[in-house]
């Protein structure tokens, strides 16, 4: 399972993909900023929602949720620095493909 975790420094923000045998960093595909950001809505955030879920689900979903995973995921992530794991990411992006629920049901979302 892969765990994203992202730290920032005095120059910039890094995101790095643990996957238990290697850790790299995140590959930025950017559309609207010049790097990644998180703990808000704007470009930076868009660009990170972007690019894990690009590495997790693939482009076809990622381009489809990307937006709604900044609001719901990145937007509230802490601005020091975050661990998010592979496992609600996909389970999030299952509950979206598979219709959103009503509002009294979302309280059973598997993550």
């Amino acid at each position: 399972m892969k765990v994203y975790l992202a730290d920032r420094e005095k120059h910039g923000t890094d995101v790095y993909v643990d996957t238990g045998r290697r850790r790299y960093r995140l590959k930025r595909i950017s559309r609207h900023s010049a790097g990644f950001e998180w703990g808000y809505d704007g470009s930076g955030p868009a660009d990170l929602a972007l690019s894990i879920l690009t590495d997790t689900v693939g482009t076809e979903l990622a381009e489809k949720h990307y937006m709604a995973f900044k609001w719901v995921f990145v937007a509230s992530l802490p601005f020091e620095g975050w661990t998010l794991k592979e496992e609600p990411i996909k389970a999030w992006i299952a509950w979206r493909e598979a219709g959103e629920p009503e509002e009294e049901e979302a309280e059973e979302l598997p993550f």
